[in-house]
């Protein structure tokens, strides 16, 4: 199984299109399991990855999703964006090893059986009936990565975040930057659709911390993360990374 999920980020694209071939549903279980031990982990939080049958998804659904992977988890002041975090490293498995995969903010399961845990984030997964990967990063429609943070001491970390996936490609994530810190907070909402879909920007953030780790870790820099349990409102710090070193 591939496991280096960096060279991943800068080609992985959402799939929607799917052919018919059986998904192998021990490959999916194996891409669940090793990333439970895999950077970045997500610990001292309850959650469960199921494989449903597409059919078995209810909500808004733009296309016929083969099979779904869908997240439980507890109740958590930081629910969403661990979701965020553990599926977007799935994601990148599942692309990284021929699965396409495509992220589903208005999917749920149809039967939940789960007493304590809630469905929090679904990917649809199957064998992609249209290119798997992307050939160059131009292909990404993101926003230039300066809207994105104040200034440019980290661009080669957070260029991997830039191209991060989100709701209606929405990126609500913005970044303060210092020599030795990195700090995660939300941009002001700019349109309609970010109001839309302002209940997954949460799942978002976590998406884009999970691409800020990778990099990290890919580029060896010695960091500390700080995660602020007690948010009161969008502008206050959701992350905060203290660079110590670069071996």
């Amino acid at each position: 199984m591939e496991t280096n999920l960096y060279p991943t980020i800068f080609k992985r694209k959402s799939v929607r299109r799917y052919n018919n071939q059986t998904v192998d549903v021990a490959l999916l279980q194996e891409i669940i399991d090793q990333s439970k031990s895999m950077h970045p982990r997500v610990d001292d939080f309850e959650y469960e990855v199921e494989i449903v049958e597409g059919h078995d998804l209810k909500g808004y659904l733009n296309f016929k999703p083969p099979m779904g992977l869908v997240l439980f988890a507890q109740q958590h002041p930081m629910a969403d964006f661990y979701a965020g975090m553990i599926m977007q490293k799935i994601d990148l498995l599942c692309s990284a090893n021929g699965l396409g995969t495509c992220w589903l903010g208005m999917a749920l399961p149809k039967h939940d059986s789960h007493k304590k845990l809630k469905a929090m984030a679904t990917l649809s997964v199957g064998i992609a009936d249209e290119p798997l990967q992307r050939d160059t990063i131009t292909q990404f429609r993101r926003l230039d990565i300066t809207q994105i943070r104040d200034f440019p001491y980290w661009d080669q970390v957070l260029e991997a975040v830039r191209i991060a996936p989100s709701a209606t490609n929405g990126q609500p994530w913005y970044f303060k930057v210092q020599e030795d810190s990195i700090a995660m907070t939300f941009r002001k909402r700019i349109d309609i659709k970010d109001i839309v879909v302002s209940h997954l920007r949460w799942i978002d953030a976590g998406i884009a911390c999970c691409h800020l780790l990778i990099a990290l870790q890919e580029q060896k820099i010695i960091y500390t993360k700080h995660l602020n349990h007690k948010i009161t409102n969008e502008n206050d710090t959701i992350c905060i990374i203290d660079i110590s070193r670069v071996l």
